[in-house]
């Protein structure tokens, strides 16, 4: 009988599950980041772009895209990124944040 009413509620959720609002395909946009990093420094939104900053970063490093020097801080690439994000490109601000910190990046650290 459990097993029955387990069964019958799966497949009563699971068209709800299956039709919902497709995710946009990234975790944090632009306006997001944007307003972590906007933040006062030391609060947890802060943290959450320092942190960001810092893997978008290390990642870009990592796979060849960037290729920041030795001595940049992670202040200096959220500064990069926000000036971006802030003053060049403002209305990308709702696409992944993931691009828009790779082309700040890419800008300022280019391979050579």
């Amino acid at each position: 009988m459990r097993l029955r009413v387990l069964i019958l509620a799966a497949g009563l959720l699971w068209p709800t599950s299956a039709f919902s609002q497709a995710a946009p395909g990234y975790f944090i946009s632009g306006n997001k980041l944007y307003k972590d990093c906007s933040a006062p420094p030391g609060s947890p939104k802060n943290g959450i772009c320092i942190g960001y900053v810092e893997g978008i970063t290390d990642a870009l490093n990592m796979n060849g895209t960037v290729c920041t020097p030795a001595d940049v801080t992670v202040t200096q690439a959220e500064q990069v990124i926000v000036k971006y994000i802030r003053e060049d490109n403002p209305e990308y601000r709702r696409i992944a944040a993931s691009l828009l910190a790779g082309a700040a990046l890419g800008q300022a650290f280019p391979c050579k």
